[in-house]
């Protein structure tokens, strides 16, 4: 019986991280969702699944199909809820953002979807005093890993976009040319205003 549930366990690992690789790496979601599914029918308490079917929906942009699914996954884990913060950001959920993410940032998390999400949620919800230090955090964050760095300067382009100051949101994009993070710069709104822009575009690689 020992090996048999070892053999089981290994399994739904290797499933898991099949489904992982496919999302992160090859961007192929209805195979992960495929997979996962099989695994939520076999099953139903498998919160990692939850949490992963729910990432390859938001990626999709079927974020209402995403929320339920991310909703069982911090039902059955509640540490998973900081994982809902982008997508919130995605519908706009301010309130919920601002419930969620600033005791975490509080305590010490200066995770960039986390605080970028936050800065977003400030905005629109006219608080700017909060914005001045949460700005600032960003500012002086210390990451070593590369694409916490490019996330964080492409929250700052963001947020200086806002502010119309043009040339220092350009000069943040430019530390995130040659990553994967820059094809998400091309259609995002919240970076509307530069859209026709030359020296955006040739920044993008658009023109």
């Amino acid at each position: 019986m020992t090996n048999s549930f070892s053999l089981t366990s290994l399994l739904k690992e290797t499933q898991l991280l099949e489904a992982s690789i496919l999302i992160d790496k090859e961007q192929k979601y209805d195979e992960a969702i495929t997979i996962l599914e099989k695994e939520i029918e076999s099953d139903s308490d498998n919160s990692c699944a939850f949490l992963l079917i729910a990432v390859a929906y938001h990626w999709k942009k079927d974020f209402d199909v995403a929320l339920a699914y991310y909703r069982n996954a911090t039902n059955l884990s509640p540490e998973f809820r900081l994982f809902i913060v982008p997508l919130l950001s995605d519908l706009e959920n301010w309130n919920e953002i601002i419930e969620i993410a600033e005791p975490a940032v509080k305590k010490g998390n200066n995770s960039p979807e986390i605080l970028g999400s936050l800065l977003n949620a400030y905005w629109n919800t006219n608080r700017k005093d909060d914005i001045e230090g949460l700005v600032d955090n960003m500012l002086n964050a210390n990451y070593e890993e590369q694409w916490k760095r490019c996330y964080n300067n492409y929250n700052l382009a963001a947020y200086y976009l806002k502010l119309d100051q043009f040339q220092v949101a350009k000069a943040y994009l430019k530390k995130i040319v040659g990553t994967d993070l820059l094809k998400y710069v091309q259609t995002d709104p919240q970076f509307e205003k530069l859209f026709f822009d030359p020296e955006f575009q040739e920044i993008t690689g658009t023109k």
